[in-house]
């Protein structure tokens, strides 16, 4: 009995040992390899003591050796990637200067930076981060193909049912949202602008108290305006400024629309708890290191008062 239980119990001894050495050099890639392959012998032996020997001769086992084995099972769960590693897949939405790709193709912009900061303190888990288009990147969230969608504004008349995805409780900012119109026609009436053809970027629509459409991004949106086939474009004022500058677009009226808050989307669901604790813990993390005020000191949360139409190009 006692020489069929050596030789079961060797691949522990052999996962003890190696566990000793990996442990002054310990790294995450490095324990998730090494915990994925040591668990295996360490259960296929726990089946084979049960199978073979019935609970009552396993009873009959020294209880060094079973001291011996349940040590070394709660060490292989502690290193374990599925107790403490967490991979989130995370969708970044594709917007100027805050997420794009350089000259040299390398993903830049404020949104990099904040996730590289996020990344630095999420030290029980990693980021799979990836690029797409604005509707794309909120519908992977939607439809399960990303843990998390950054960016998307929190409007006071925010409602989840329906929609399949919600946000962390912790928000990351605030935003300013800009009216854009054509200047050689008369302002559009604020208080009144569900009489006009407004639209906004995909992926916003649900934040407006009055009917709008949704197009791809700033060239369609303000395009559509010049040309008169719309009335008026709502977005964030920063990337919207940027397209204009860019371009030399002259007959817009730029008119302060409202401050959102802005932040993180996850899913609704069996997830939602586990994910919200983890990133609302990130961005504690990185407001209490002064991370969140140095990225998005770039982003003008106040309205910039400045138009278009008076631009000398």
């Amino acid at each position: 009995m006692k020489k069929n239980l050596s030789k079961l119990l060797a691949p522990l001894y052999l996962t003890s040992s190696h566990l000793i050495k990996s442990d002054n050099h310990f790294q995450i890639q490095q324990t998730t390899e090494a915990s994925q392959i040591q668990l295996y012998p360490i259960a296929f032996t726990l089946c084979k003591i049960t199978s073979l020997h019935s609970f009552n001769s396993f009873k009959r086992v020294p209880m060094t050796i079973k001291t011996t084995l349940f040590l070394i099972i709660i060490i292989c769960s502690y290193l374990s990637p599925i107790s403490q590693a967490k991979e989130l897949r995370m969708s970044l939405a594709i917007l100027p200067i805050h997420s794009y790709l350089d000259s040299e193709g390398k993903p830049t912009g404020t949104l990099i930076d904040l996730v590289k900061a996020m990344d630095e303190v999420y030290t029980s888990g990693t980021f799979q981060t990836k690029q797409y288009p604005f509707p794309r990147s909120l519908d992977n969230v939607i439809t399960g193909r990303a843990d998390i969608h950054i960016p998307l504004i929190k409007a006071p008349n925010f409602s989840e049912k329906g929609l399949g995805y919600t946000f962390a409780s912790q928000t990351m900012g605030v935003v300013t949202f800009v009216l854009y119109s054509r200047a050689d026609k008369p302002p559009l009436k604020m208080d009144n602008l569900d009489k006009y053809n407004v639209t906004t970027m995909r992926g916003h629509k649900a934040y407006f108290p009055f009917d709008v459409s949704e197009d791809t991004g700033n060239a369609q949106g303000l395009g559509k305006v010049l040309r008169g086939r719309t009335d008026g474009y709502i977005i964030e004022q920063d990337t919207a400024d940027n397209y204009i500058k860019a371009n030399k677009l002259k007959n817009l009226r730029r008119t302060n629309y409202a401050q959102f808050d802005f932040g993180v989307v996850i899913p609704t669901g069996d997830r939602r708890q586990e994910i919200d604790s983890i990133i609302s813990d990130i961005i504690i993390k990185l407001k209490e290191k002064g991370e969140i005020e140095r990225i998005f000191k770039v982003i003008n949360t106040q309205f910039v008062d400045w138009q278009p139409y008076e631009m000398p190009w």
